[in-house]
């Protein structure tokens, strides 16, 4: 059993997600079975359908951040790095949560993180995959609509 104590954090941005794994049931499923596989010490189930975009729009996680302050646990498993903030804010609080050794670890079934640099370098990585993408969707959406209006 580790001698980490986590909490689990799972987050839908609404409450219809049609792939499994993205729903917060599914999320959950996954992370206990993870957890139970590789032993890690779960204190409780934090499960939020929120928007992370915008700092201190989730009271869930709030809550959570609260709670890992108080030493009522020392880390975090996610099923992703996105579940838990997609936003500047959040994700400083996190790092320096790391910083002051508060948090010893945030864990994905595939990544572990256990410095601010860490986690502040895959967060900068995700939003510039996701501006990314959002560009080639518009450039996209752009190049269909000027062709129908071709001959």
């Amino acid at each position: 059993m580790s001698p980490l104590k986590f909490f689990v954090y799972c987050r839908a941005t609404t409450p219809h997600v049609r792939h499994y794994l993205h729903s917060v049931e599914g999320q959950k499923r996954t992370l206990l079975n993870f957890a139970a596989e590789v032993g890690l010490n779960i204190w409780h189930v934090f499960t939020e359908v929120a928007s992370a975009s915008r700092s201190g729009a989730r009271p869930i996680f709030l809550d959570m951040l609260r709670r890992l302050e108080r030493g009522e646990a020392n880390a975090v498993l996610t099923c992703d790095l996105c579940r838990l903030t997609r936003n500047y804010p959040d994700g400083t609080q996190l790092a320096d949560m790391l910083y002051r050794g508060i948090l010893k670890e945030i864990r994905t079934p595939t990544e572990i993180i256990t410095s601010g640099f860490t986690l502040k370098l895959s967060l900068n990585l995700q939003q510039f995959e996701r501006q990314q993408l959002s560009e080639n969707i518009k450039r996209g959406l752009r190049a269909r609509k000027i062709q129908r209006h071709e001959p």
